[in-house]
């Protein structure tokens, strides 16, 4: 995938790769069916995707902008982030939503919540 000369051959590379990834989760989410389980996505090496220095310091500045507009607003902040997120950032979010099936993570949900009430202690 990384090797990838084209698009077309990266694409094909993840295809390869996603039932590798599901079963992974699949595995994890079943093994980790009682605790809580925090997926971190990795970044990429961040030299090799930085904007130029003007870009940045331009995007700085309008951030800079944003907070003190928001002012206190966190969420107003946290939101308008996201709206400006970038399409790795999205990519990366969109895919992960597609390697984990819903099912299964319904199928996960529902079994810590039989096990958390098979535990709890009766009311009288």
């Amino acid at each position: 995938m990384i090797v990838a000369d084209t698009k077309e051959e990266r694409q094909a590379a993840l295809d390869r790769l996603l039932p590798l990834q599901q079963q992974d989760f699949k595995s994890l989410l079943e093994v980790m069916s009682l605790s809580p389980v925090v997926i971190r996505l990795l970044d990429p090496p961040i030299h090799e995707f930085l904007p130029n220095e003007n870009v940045l310091v331009r995007e700085i500045a309008e951030l800079q902008q944003l907070v003190k507009n928001a002012h206190g607003l966190t969420g107003l902040g946290a939101a308008m982030t996201l709206m400006q997120a970038p399409d790795k950032v999205r990519a990366d979010v969109d895919g992960l939503g597609r390697q984990l099936d819903p099912m299964l993570v319904e199928s996960v949900i529902v079994k810590k919540e039989r096990r958390r009430s098979r535990r709890a202690p009766a009311s009288r």
